[in-house]
């Protein structure tokens, strides 16, 4: 930097001010399930360090996997050679903290537009160990090499009985992630539950299907809560709600194979060119709803599905709230 004292001025100006502000805005507080489900590229996940740095936490906390410390010191090795004793270093001194502190998020992830880790993987895995139910990303719009680090860790010397170990830790990580989603469907549309949940056997496993008589107020209450959490910016919803039927069926649903995707944020679109800023998709959602609407006599109006597993969380919060 420049000894000018205008340029100090000015980059101190920066830092302390324009930026923080700006990074507020491209960031976000997304679902953990919808951070580690997005890590799937072309079918195959492309961060298997996060799964790697999972079991080393695993070993230390519940003394699983005792090789993967050598297992680690090889994909540090293949990522970075020059750093990877330094790197290894940090991460003992990170785990010795999380056994004296406990688990404190400090700082965001930094993630592309899709949703693809760029900087943090060990910090993904430390919100996936410690159960975090959300993470704060940082949109940036330099894209992550998905193609190549997925090619990189088919490349690095693992032996079978790794790649085994690091594949099904992937698996059960990826099934803790993809939890039922909440359909719910309202008033009379509850007949057509039934036949609902048996078009939904095309997309996984109907895990249960409840109905519901809440009573009016609630009901109503429901759907109004529902409206606003339906709502991908967090809006309020001045849409009339009319109960005819205070009646409630609950469908959840486990995708065989969910599929995140990413979507413009609206609200936000005048500033697009500088934030970049998405929302997380689950593909499927938008599917199922057209579906539902074209082979039943189920209204969209009475229709509820969360389009990403944020909004699945409030929605079993505001089942959990008026159903129990």
């Amino acid at each position: 930097m420049s000894n000018n004292p205008v340029s100090r001025l000015y980059y101190s100006f920066y830092h302390k001010r324009i930026r923080p502000f700006m990074d507020n805005l491209r960031s976000a507080e997304i679902s953990l399930s919808d951070l580690l489900l997005a890590q799937m590229h072309n079918g195959e996940f492309c961060h298997y360090d996060i799964v790697i740095k999972y079991m080393v936490l695993e070993h230390e906390f519940n003394n699983l996997y005792p090789d993967i410390w050598k297992t680690y010191h090889t994909l540090q090795l293949c990522d970075d050679e020059p750093y990877a004793q330094m790197r290894i270093a940090q991460f003992r001194d990170v785990i010795a903290s999380l056994k004296e502190k406990g688990y404190i998020p400090t700082k965001r992830l930094s993630v592309d537009k899709d949703l693809l880790v760029r900087d943090g993987s060990h910090r993904t895995a430390m919100a996936v160990f410690f159960d975090a139910p959300s993470v704060d990303v940082l949109f940036h719009s330099v894209p992550y090499e998905a193609e190549k680090r997925i090619s990189e860790y088919h490349s690095c010397p693992f032996s079978e009985e790794e790649r085994t170990l690091i594949e099904e830790q992937l698996s059960r990580l990826i099934d803790k992630a993809n939890i039922p989603i909440n359909i719910v469907l309202l008033g009379s549309c509850c007949d057509e539950a039934g036949e609902a949940c048996r078009l939904l056997a095309d997309y996984g496993e109907v895990v249960d299907c409840q109905q519901y008589h809440p009573g009016e107020v609630n009901c109503y209450n429901l759907c109004r809560d529902l409206l606003d959490a339906a709502n991908l910016y967090g809006e309020k919803q001045d849409t009339k709600v009319s109960i005819k039927n205070s009646r409630v069926a609950v469908i959840r649903l486990k995708l065989a194979f969910p599929f995140i995707t990413t979507a413009d944020n609206n609200e936000i679109k005048l500033l697009k060119r500088f934030i970049n800023y998405r929302i997380p998709v689950i593909k499927q959602a938008g599917q199922i709803k057209s579906l539902l609407a074209e082979k039943t006599f189920i209204k969209d109006s009475q229709l509820f599905i969360p389009q990403n597993f944020s909004q699945n969380s409030k929605f079993a919060d505001i089942l959990d709230k008026y159903l129990k």
